[in-house]
Parts: structure tokens; sequence; C-alpha cells
């Protein structure tokens, strides 16, 4: 690393990014429900590229720290706003299917970009992936400036942002919204327990090479992209709760299963199975549960979509001191977080957001 800093200290950058996207949601969705989508998302690509840029030539790594958190600050705009755009466009099963159509075409996001990036620095400085970062920005605020705005003056939450971060108290008081955010934050803390502790069960609990490791990485993130597409098939058939039920059970089973692989040191190709199982349908589960509240809380489709968002990254985070609490001597813990922080979502799901849905309110 040009910067001669320790580990640690550069994890620090990835952190920042994280740290900057969860707060940044919690500014760019109040804005999009005041000003409407389309200026909040040109701001925040414009600050994401002129970040990115600055990225290329930081000297320090605080300096790279500092332009990381902008750049997760700004980036939440292209977190937030599609969901929100999709809101005010389309409602019932066509919100679902165009939600569905979102998590398909970001899934392709962990397939392509660890590829891209690697082939980027064996051939370019490190800097360079900052470059194309920039000139991503750089397409996507042109596409922005293209498009229509979603939200005309007369659905915006007037009062000014005080009265729009406001409705962040509002919703929370509602149990259902309430149960949905808790909801993402215990099964994106499952998933990021995969993302953290894959690498470690496959490569040194297992033995595979990166390469290998590489190929079971692609595998699952195919997976997800299939499980994303199968919504569009079904949200004709059945409804938001139905499919959230199912994906939820589907994975605590898978769960226990992959935790039994892991306990028991099963062959490869059967913890890699179950592996598949259990993350196979996190899209999926994403489309369902925004779709599902979003069409109860669709003027606030902005605030909302950053309270998700929000919940989701931060207790995500959690995952991977938790994962890696016993060294490198066994993934009993990735297992046991992943099969907790499911089952703990579960029982939010039959506390919070069932009585909802049988009521019929």
């Amino acid at each position: 690393m040009d910067f001669h800093a320790s580990a640690s200290l550069t994890q620090l950058t990835i952190g920042g990014f994280m740290i900057g996207s969860a707060l940044g949601t919690l500014i760019i969705g109040p804005l999009s429900d005041g000003l409407g989508r389309k200026r909040p998302l040109c701001g925040g690509l414009l600050i994401f590229t002129l970040a990115s840029i600055g990225c290329m030539y930081v000297t320090f790594i605080w300096e790279l720290i500092a332009l990381r958190f902008v750049q997760g600050l700004a980036g939440a705009a292209g977190m937030i706003s599609p969901r929100s755009i999709s809101t005010d466009l389309a409602k019932g099963p066509a919100l679902t299917k165009l939600l569905a159509v979102l998590m398909f075409v970001n899934g392709f996001a962990p397939v392509i970009a660890p590829l891209i990036g690697g082939q980027i620095v064996r051939f370019y400085s490190w800097r360079m992936i900052f470059a194309v970062l920039a000139a991503l920005g750089v397409i996507m605020l042109i596409g922005s400036l293209c498009i229509k705005e979603s939200l005309p003056p007369a659905r915006r939450i007037k009062g000014g942002f005080s009265r729009n971060f406001a409705a962040f108290t509002t919703l929370l008081k509602k149990k259902y919204v309430l149960g949905h955010c808790l909801l993402q934050a215990f099964v994106f803390m499952a998933f990021f327990g995969y993302l953290s502790g894959s690498a470690f069960l496959f490569q040194r609990i297992y033995g595979t090479t990166p390469q290998e490791y590489s190929y079971f990485f692609f595998f699952n993130s195919v997976g997800i992209v299939l499980g994303s597409a199968l919504v569009t098939r079904l949200v004709h058939r059945f409804t938001e709760y139905q499919m959230m039920r199912f994906t939820l059970w589907w994975t605590e089973l898978s769960l226990v299963a992959f935790s039994l692989a892991v306990i028991l040191q099963a062959p490869l190709w059967v913890t890699a199975a179950t592996l598949f199982c259990v993350v196979s349908p996190i899209a999926a589960f994403g489309t369902v549960t925004f779709a599902a509240v979003l069409q109860r809380e669709s003027a606030f489709a902005g605030s909302v979509t950053a309270l998700l968002s929000f919940f989701g990254t931060v207790c995500a985070g959690l995952s991977a001191p938790l994962v890696g609490i016993a060294g490198d001597s066994s993934a009993v813990p990735m297992a046991a977080t992943m099969l907790i922080s499911q089952s703990l979502g579960l029982f939010v799901f039959y506390k919070f957001i069932r009585p909802e849905h049988i009521s019929g309110h």
C-alpha cells in the first residue's frame, strides 16, 4: 500500500464508506420526500463523482478514509432514489415487479465488481479503480439529469428538512414499520455473516484456493440474482406476505442444515450446497419486504426506504466481529451468528408483521 498504513487502518477505508452510506440514507430519504427525487439524486451523484476523483490523488491514508466516507454519504442517493421513484410510478404487483428488476440488476454488482476490480489492479494502480468509479458517477449523473421528476410538488412533504426528518419518529411509532426495520436488521446481519465469513470458511477450514473460492462466491451470487428474477414470475400468483414468509422459513431451515454441516464437518460440497440455499433468497426477500412496507407508506417513500436501509446497513456491520470471535480455529461462530440473527428476524416477523396482514390493516 502506498501509505505504509497498518491493515486495520486500511480497513477503515471500507468502514468509513459503510458509515457514510448509513448516515447518507437518513439525509437523502427525507430530502427526496420534500424536494423531489431528482435533485437529491443528482446532487449525491455529483458529490460522489468529485469524491472519487479526490481518492485518485490522496497522499495520506486519513485523506482516503475521509473521502471514502463522503463517497458513502453521497452514494446513498443511489440506494434511496431508485426505490422511491419506483413507488411514485407503480403500485401493487407492478411495484413488486419493478423492485424485483432493480434487485436483479443490483445483484450483478457482487458478481462482476470483484472480477473488474481484480483486472484493474492487475494492470494498473489501485487509483485507477477510483477513476472508473468517477467515470461511472458521470454516466449516472448524465442519465439522472435526463429523467423526469417522478414526485410532483403536490405530493411532497412540506415544512422543510426538519419536518421531513421528523417523519422518522412518526414512522417508527408504527408497529408495522418498526417490525420491518428490525426484520431488515436481523436478516441482513445474517447475510453479512456470510459475506464476512465465507472466505475464511472455504479457504481456511476447507483449504480451497482463492481462485476456487471465487467460483463458490460467483455461484452463490448467481443464485441471488436468480432468486430476484423468480419474484417477477411469482408476483401475480402470491402476495408479498406469502413470499416473505416463504423466504424467511426457507432461509431458517437452510441455516439449520448449514449449521449442522459446519458442526459435523461435512464434505465441502454439502456445506457449499446448504450455503447456496441460505443466500439465494436474500434479493427476493429484500424485494418483497420493501414492496410490502412501501405499499402502505407511499407518502413517505424516501424516509421509509432510508430507515430500512439504515437498519440493515448498521446491524450488518456487527456481523464481522461476531463471525471472527473464534479466530482461525472454527466456523461455528459464523454459523451461530447467522442462525441466531435469522431466528430473531423470524420472531420479529411473527410478532410485528404477521398480525398486521392477518387483521387486514
